[in-house]
């Protein structure tokens, strides 16, 4: 039997954790993106 406010405190983290790693895969996302982006106007210019 797993206590209730381990339950609580850890879904808690989760949920403070999100945002920073969402923000976190967005910008890497962007950077990505942006390099994708500038090697193929390379090519094609």
């Amino acid at each position: 039997m797993v206590n209730s406010l381990s339950y609580v405190i850890f879904y808690a983290y989760l949920l403070y954790l999100f945002p920073c790693m969402v923000y976190y895969l967005f910008s890497n996302l962007n950077g990505w993106m942006y390099v994708c982006l500038q090697s193929h106007r390379e090519r094609s210019g």
